[in-house]
Formats: structure tokens, sequence, C-alpha cells
């Protein structure tokens, strides 16, 4: 026997996630060259001048730790 939860209900818990996850401040910074982490480490990483970002991939590791 399942559960039934409206479509209302969904909308709503969907949206609230949403604009929880706005109020959230970036994990690092950015400044010219340089990413700053103020935890988890702290630490700063320059980069030299020419470096070029091309994208990010994000991924849970622990899923793939318990291979």
């Amino acid at each position: 026997m399942g559960i039934r939860v409206g479509a209302g209900f969904v909308y709503v818990a969907l949206s609230a996630s949403i604009l929880m996850s706005q109020h959230q401040k970036p994990e690092r910074t950015v400044k010219a060259n340089t990413v700053i982490s103020e935890k988890d480490p702290k630490i700063a990483i320059t980069l030299p001048a020419k470096a070029i970002y091309i994208g990010a991939d994000r991924w849970a590791a622990l899923r793939y730790s318990r291979l």
C-alpha cells in the first residue's frame, strides 16, 4: 500500500528547498586567479595568470568509496 502525495505538496516542498539553497553562502570564493577557502581546509590556492576555467564536475565520493 503506497502513500499518495498531492501535486501541491510536492510543489511546495520543492519550492521551499530551492529557496533555502539560494540563501547559502558559497563554499569557496575566487579573487583574480586565487581560490580562497575559509574552512575545510582553510587555504588559498593561486593559479598561474594564464590558467583558464573549463568547468566543474561534482559527484558524491562516498558512493564510490564502497565499491
